[in-house]
Order: C-alpha cells, then structure tokens, then sequence
C-alpha cells in the first residue's frame, strides 16, 4: 500500500504540472504590420523585433507598400492590423477624422541634412537649392521648420527619393537635401570627404517621427497584441543600443547586397545619433511638441491634442514593467 500511495501521488503531481503547463500556455496570435516604402537602415531593429514576436504570444507578417499613403490606407481599410508610417502622414489623416492613434514610435528622424563640405553652417543654405521629397512629406516639414527657426529661405526642387536626391547632390545640381542616413553613408563610402552631415534632425528637433498605429476600434479590443508586440520592440531596441554587433551581424539579412562596411558604419551612426528609442518614444510633451513642429512648417492646418492622436496606456505599462530608461 505504501508504494501505491507514492506511485499515486507521483502520478498526480505529473498530470498537475502537466495541466498547470496547459493552462498557462498562450495561442500565438496573428497579425499583419504594414511598412511604408522598401527595407531601410532604420527599418532593421523593427524587422528583427517582428521576427522574434512570437515568444510574447504575436506572430508578425511584415506587408511592405510603395510609399506612406498607401500603408496608412491599408490599416484604415483593415488590410493590415497595425502600420508604421510618418506622424506627418498620420495627424492629416487623424486631423480629417480617420480613426487612427499612435502606440509607440519605431524610430527617431534619420534624415539628415547632407551639402557639400564648403557650406560650413545653415546660414550658408540662405537662398540656396534645397531638394525635398515633395508637397506635404517629412522632409518639406524638416526644412520649413529650419527655414523658421533661423530666419531664412530656399528655393525648393521636388526629387523624390533619399537615394535619387544623394545623386542629385552629387551632380552638383543642388545644394542641400535631407536625406536618410544610409543613403548619405553610401555617399560618402563613394565619394569620401566631398559631402558631409551638416545638422541631424533627430537631435536638432524633439519630435515623434515614425509611428506604430492602428485603427480606434481595433486597439479598443487587442490590447494583448499591442503589449506583445512593444514588448518584444522594447527588448530588441535595448539590446541594439547596448550590444551594436548584436545588429551588425543580423543587417545582412535585411540588405543582403549591401556593403559591410556601410552596414556597419551605418548601424554605428543609427545608434549615435539616438534614432532607436530605447523607451519608444511617445510622451505628451512630445506629442504636442511634434503638432507644433508641423503646424509653424504649414504642413498639418489644425491642433490635435494628444490623446486624440496617441494612446500611451500599452507602452505605459509595457514600461512599468521593464522600467524606463
């Protein structure tokens, strides 16, 4: 009888752990992110925290589409669940009554203002040819704010495309431009020492750049996967800034033609330039800071308040958690 009670209970203790297991086991979730335009220096942190998502209970499909717009159009539609696009874009679209708001910020600005090396300081750009990417985009609103906070103007030409606008740059036929950061690397790795980075937007203006969003009334009943997912962004995004060859050796993946040494090079000034938040980003302050920012650059016509346009009670907690750095 003695041995039937251990056996018993050893039974019982296996099919209780076994249960346990069970009932805390969680069902992955799936959900599809859309991205705005191709893969990106500022992108890779983001794909790698999508890929990994699964281990916080979200299975990611990453949707690229051509340009901003139509990413926004795919969340606002439901094609896609959530969507990371510029905040320029989202508060038109939020200020014409889309039911759309921000959880989290994917990345700071990673334009920068790139000319060539005899134009010492922004008062040398006065008058000067300025290529942006167009009417109502990020990079008309980087240079109105410029032209506003030091008194000047340019003449402004539409060349869409960091990529396209860097050789336009190189022809000599412009001046200036705000172009992304690995599009300047790739630059500079082709023509050292002609051109070089004459202001970073992500450290010149406290603004929400890139945003995580979604529809009101998705986020109203998927609080779980929002969590899911900032958790495994945070994660990710804390180890890129503390560990860079932790992103050195994934980026290949992302941008498998790409040059090492500009990988490289890029992930080192992404990291020193503060473009990946390590708490994502999205306060009040900066909220209001950044309707400011488009209102005095002529972009956005109206004032939204900012819990009209973000919802920080996921990344609020999320941070509760983790602790803000």
């Amino acid at each position: 009888m003695k041995k039937r009670f251990y056996l018993g209970t050893g039974i019982f203790v296996v099919i209780s752990l076994f249960l346990g297991t069970l009932s805390f086991a969680q069902p992955v979730k799936k959900i599809k992110i859309g991205f705005d335009g191709d893969i990106d220096g500022g992108k890779l942190p983001r794909l790698i925290a999508f890929e990994q998502a699964g281990k916080y209970g979200v299975e990611v499909t990453p949707v690229f589409f051509p340009n901003a717009d139509t990413s926004a159009k795919a969340v606002i539609s439901g094609n896609v669940q959530m969507g990371t696009v510029g905040s320029n874009i989202l508060l038109n679209a939020i200020a014409a009554g889309q039911p759309l708001k921000v959880v989290a910020e994917t990345t700071k600005s990673d334009f920068i203002l790139a000319t060539p090396v005899s134009i010492k300081t922004i008062k040398d750009l006065e008058g000067k040819r300025v290529a942006i990417h167009g009417p109502r985009s990020q990079t008309e609103a980087l240079m109105k704010w410029v032209e506003n906070r030091y008194k000047m103007k340019f003449q402004y030409i539409t060349v869409p495309g960091s990529e396209v606008r860097v050789e336009t740059l190189s022809k000599g036929q412009i001046d200036a431009s705000p172009v992304q950061m690995l599009e300047f690397i790739n630059l500079d790795n082709r023509e050292p020492g002609r051109f070089h980075i004459l202001l970073s937007f992500s450290e010149a203006s406290d603004t929400i750049s890139q945003c995580l969003f979604a529809r009101t009334d998705w986020i109203a009943q998927n609080g779980d996967i929002i969590e899911g997912v900032l958790r495994s962004l945070l994660e990710i995004y804390r180890r890129v800034n503390a560990d860079p060859p932790f992103l050195k050796e994934r980026a290949p993946k992302y941008l498998p033609g790409m040059d090492a040494k500009v990988l490289n090079r890029a992930a080192d000034e992404y990291i020193k330039h503060k473009i990946w938040d390590v708490n994502l980003g999205v306060s009040e302050a900066g909220a209001n800071g950044t309707v400011k920012f488009y209102m005095d650059a002529g972009i956005l016509k109206q004032d939204v308040p900012a819990d009209k346009w973000t919802d920080t009670r996921f990344l609020d907690k999320v941070l509760n958690e983790a602790g803000r750095k």
